[in-house]
């Protein structure tokens, strides 16, 4: 089989391809498949597809670790206050302040994590996602797509 091989720009493995027999060319849709990952579509199959820009944050895990050390603090504050423990537990008190900070400041300078997403649907129904941070490999996976007569939405 012939075809496009797409590389990944920063590792160099391929990130997708299309294949085709070499004695049909490019242009026959029916006769080629596209591959990525573990997933092999025919090219026959193909409906159409569109692209989008996903920006994101992912502070889920930063924001638990701020809630569980403020919690964390609150019950040893209130242990040392309520049931007379001794002073010398404020220093796990302002240690748990401490990290709950740093938690903090963590969430608030975490920026937004920007990722392509090509959404393939087939003819009977099903869809795929080609996910890629390469804004370039989405779109050449997108004007391949194209060449062999494949809508591609906006």
């Amino acid at each position: 089989m012939m075809g496009i091989h797409h590389k990944a720009a920063q590792t160099g493995v391929t990130a997708w391809s299309i294949q085709y027999p070499s004695s049909t060319g490019f242009t026959q849709q029916s006769a080629g498949v596209l591959n990525y990952g573990s997933t092999t579509l025919p090219l026959d199959q193909l409906d159409h597809c569109r692209i989008a820009k996903v920006r994101d944050w992912d502070v889920a895990g930063q924001h638990f670790n701020f809630i569980l050390y403020v919690i964390f603090a609150a019950i040893f504050l209130f242990l040392i206050v309520e049931a007379a423990w001794r002073l010398q537990f404020f220093a796990a008190v302002a240690l748990f302040f401490a990290i709950a900070g740093m938690s903090l400041a963590d969430v608030l300078t975490t920026n937004k994590i920007s990722y392509f997403r090509v959404d393939i649907k087939t003819t009977d129904g099903r869809a795929h996602t080609y996910t890629t941070a390469s804004q370039d490999d989405a779109e050449d996976l997108l004007a391949a797509i194209s060449a062999i007569g494949v809508t591609v939405k906006k």
